[in-house]
């Protein structure tokens, strides 16, 4: 751990000019792992002298050697004068410094080489790249470096010698940035085109045509031969070289050149790429040209079969290592035990790991899994790595290496396994109340704009999310099922769908559907509970908060109820065709207005319900006469509810049966009984029979099936115990009230929900039969047969030209129950 550490705290400095302080460094491992500074010191001193280009200027700060190389240093007074000026190192001891970076002068007999273009050009090339790229967004740090930097110099210094000594290696800096900073600042001064510091005499003509002759030199010199010089005096022929560095130095002189000439060059060199965009002298070969994990992969297995004699051992290595095979099959293969293959396997990883038989493939290695952690996702085609070497690549990464965080989901796409696993933790907590997501909703790692085709194929191909649209997907963690399918078409449609409308609309937004069209789809929608039913064959999403589906009649007494006062048509109309989902005919609402029995239409053309007859007030508070309202004493007798008590948690309601509600076979049940009924209720009649009758919109259907059935205009009262379970009582009854027994109770509730189940059942069967009813005839036909029909049937039937009353009152007659 100290010495990753350590390798850190050098790659800080490395190249660079800047100075690694002893006591700097054991301060921070004290702070790191609480113990006393003193603990690491020899530790730490041990560590750098034995890294060969680490030079020690005193007993407590060191150096990078090779910065030093290409100074031509001829006496131990010049390295001290630029330990001095140039690495700013203020306390030397001359016996720590190395001599090995001393060049004797040569005689004058012997052949001096010249360089094409002058050192001078770069001249403080790593201070300035370090200092520059701490202060890179300050402009007014920026001009206190330039300030230090002219201060320094002889002589003016041209813009283009500042910007490229200096300013150069700041990447988003222009020309133009260095001169609004040298014209912006008062602490400057110009003559023609060379600044300088204010109040500092100089006489400096002499270096203005030195630095007119450098840069008619530089000018002059061919791109290709300055890149050359370029390499000899910045790198050595151990160091790596980044060619994306190697460019946008070059650039900085102003010299276009390709990067596919500077890859030409290093070849030249005996350079080979070991990783994209990266380059190395491997003393011992040839050149192996651009990056190939192919060869690079060959020569490691070359190196590595070398130093292992026993070809049994080799056969181990390909078939453990390289296959995967099994200790077993291994071991009776070769008559050895399955411990001793595994004691081989183990010494040959131990071999492979080594430094000198991983040398051709590591580099690649570390810089992938580096840049897979930081990028969490890659594709394998934009590092030239080629579909053919994909299968080479799992080999080298997961079996060779054994790293199990790198995993190549699908073709060339490899992510970090850790960033999946989150990923995925973090979709199912987004999925639990909607399995409809946006991308912004996941929260992928930063810089993901860069690689979100990538996120996307991952997404949509392997994690298996359905795309709905631009920005919207559906996720479950698998493969969506039938009723997941149809579900996302509803979603994507906007609108409750018809099971008929499914595959038409699945074609048009290019959605997969696994479901057969017709029965098969209608079966899918029923049992679908994401969904919810809101017309004959029809669903809609529960997320969408639909209401259950409700009657064009109950709709109308609904609306005028929840209004509270007189409504004309328009208005009546207009809500009525909000509320409902699907399409509904204005004459199907002018008929069920014209036949409504709890309905009126009054002088002001408008409509109220009767009960507010005995509600003079109300009325007149909306500017009508009561005296004006026509057949009001009719209206007024035809007041079924008359009263509701409320005993303990119980409802009593008392009620005066009027002629309609004898034929429409139906009672209102009054707002005031606070019970969320289902849609249906169980009637124990006067003779404690049990009856499972249609309840919707406050109104309970199929009274006449009681086996005794009050009178027109008889009083009676209904017991509502709960939200199953009501209780006729006579006038006789309720004077000698007894609370309902626990076994009739029992009873009542048990056959509750046998009767739902059933009632479920049938309605899934009857659904794509009753889609077909399209006449009275065979409505009747299937009333008949079955003994109940739909209302919703009736309502169809109603669209189509039928009048309500003359349907409900013909299967009345007939006995036949009518299902809300």
């Amino acid at each position: 751990m100290l010495e990753k550490y350590l390798y850190k705290e050098w790659n800080k400095i490395e190249y660079t000019t800047r100075v690694l302080s002893i006591k700097n460094i054991c301060n921070k491992l004290s702070l790191i792992y609480g113990k006393p500074s003193e603990t690491f010191v020899d530790f730490v001193k041990q560590y750098f002298v034995e890294n060969k280009d680490a030079i020690f200027v005193n007993g407590n700060q060191i150096i990078d050697k090779k910065t030093l190389i290409n100074k031509n240093i001829n006496s131990l007074q010049e390295l001290y004068n630029i330990l001095l000026n140039e690495y700013f190192v203020m306390d030397i001891d001359i016996k720590f410094l190395s001599l090995d970076i001393i060049k004797p002068k040569k005689a004058e007999t012997d052949i001096v080489k010249y360089l094409p273009f002058p050192e001078e050009l770069f001249n403080n090339f790593y201070k300035a790249t370090n200092i520059l790229n701490d202060i890179k967004d300050n402009d007014n740090e920026k001009a206190n470096v330039i300030f230090n930097y002219l201060s320094k110099q002889k002589m003016p210094a041209n813009i283009y010698d500042i910007y490229l000594n200096l300013t150069g290696a700041l990447i988003d800096i222009t020309i133009r940035d260095l001169f609004n900073i040298l014209n912006n600042c008062r602490n400057f001064v110009h003559y023609k085109e060379y600044w300088t510091v204010k109040g500092i005499k100089r006489t400096f003509s002499e270096q203005i045509q030195l630095n007119q002759w450098l840069h008619t030199r530089l000018l002059k010199t061919p791109s290709y031969e300055l890149v050359n010089t370029y390499i000899d005096n910045v790198f050595d022929d151990k160091m790596e070289i980044s060619i994306d560095k190697v460019i946008d130095d070059v650039e900085i002189l102003g010299i276009e050149i390709s990067k596919k000439r500077i890859e030409d060059l290093l070849i030249e060199r005996n350079y080979t790429e070991v990783f994209p965009g990266c380059w190395l002298i491997h003393e011992e070969l040839d050149s192996l040209g651009r990056f190939s994990l192919k060869k690079q992969w060959e020569l490691t297995c070359s190196s590595l079969l070398k130093s292992i004699k026993n070809k049994r051992n080799i056969d181990i290595f390909y078939r453990r290592i390289l296959k995967g095979e099994t200790l077993g099959s291994i071991g009776d293969s070769l008559d050895i035990t399955r411990e001793r293959v595994r004691q081989i396997e183990k010494k040959i990883r131990k071999k492979m790991t080594h430094r000198s038989y991983s040398k051709y493939i590591r580099p690649f290695y570390n810089w992938f899994i580096d840049k897979l952690k930081l990028e969490k996702i890659i594709d394998l085609s934009t590092i030239g790595i080629t579909e053919e070497e994909y299968r080479l690549f799992d080999l080298i990464i997961n079996n060779y290496f054994e790293n199990k965080n790198v995993c190549r989901i699908m073709d060339g796409i490899v992510i970090f396994k850790p960033e999946y696993e989150r990923i995925i933790t973090e979709l199912n907590k987004i999925t639990i109340d909607s399995k409809i997501i946006s991308l912004e909703e996941i929260p992928f790692a930063s810089g993901f704009s860069k690689h979100i085709d990538n996120y996307i194929r991952v997404l949509q191909e392997y994690i298996g999310m359905t795309k709905i649209d631009e920005n919207k997907y559906f996720y479950t963690g698998k493969k969506p099922t039938n009723e997941e399918e149809i579900y996302i078409i509803i979603y994507k449609s906007g609108r409750p769908l018809h099971y008929s409308e499914v595959e038409v609309a699945a074609e048009k937004f290019k959605l997969p559907l696994s479901t057969e069209p017709g029965r098969n789809t209608l079966a899918t929608m029923q049992r679908d509970n994401l969904l919810r039913r809101v017309a004959p064959g029809t669903y809609g999403l529960k997320e969408w908060g639909i209401p259950k589906h409700i009657y064009i009649t109950d709709l109308i007494y609904k609306v005028l109820e929840e209004a509270g006062r007189p409504l004309y048509y328009e208005e009546l109309f207009s809500e009525v065709k909000r509320r409902r989902f699907d399409k509904i005919k204005e004459r199907s609402v002018q008929y069920y207005l014209a036949t409504h029995e709890e309905v009126a239409y009054i002088y002001t053309k408008q409509y109220i319900l009767t009960e507010w007859v005995d509600e003079p007030e109300r009325l007149a508070k909306y500017g009508v006469d009561i005296t004006k309202i026509q057949n009001d004493t009719l209206l007024y007798n035809n007041k079924v509810i008359l009263d509701v008590i409320k005993l303990n948690e119980i409802y009593i309601t008392k009620y005066k049966l009027s002629e309609a509600c004898k034929k429409s076979s139906s009672l209102r049940i009054s707002r005031h009984v606070n019970f969320n009924f289902d849609r249906r209720i169980v009637v124990i009649d006067r003779n404690e029979k049990l009856h499972f009758q249609s309840y919707s919109s406050d109104t309970i259907t199929g009274i006449n099936r009681w086996t005794c059935i009050p009178d027109i205009d008889e009083v009676f009262y209904m017991e509502f115990i709960n939200e199953k379970v009501a209780r006729f009582l006579s006038v006789s009854g309720l004077n000698e009230y007894k609370p309902i027994e626990e076994n009739l109770l029992l009873e009542a509730e048990e056959f509750w929900t046998r009767s739902m189940e059933e009632l479920l059942e049938n309605e899934e069967k009857d659904e794509e039969i009753i889609d077909e009813i399209l006449s009275k005839e065979s409505l009747l036909a299937f009333g008949l047969e079955k003994g109940y029909v739909y209302y919703e049937t009736i309502e169809k039937l109603v669209d189509l030209g039928y009048n309500p009353r003359e349907l409900l009152y013909e299967l009345n007659d007939r006995g036949i129950i009518v299902n809300y």
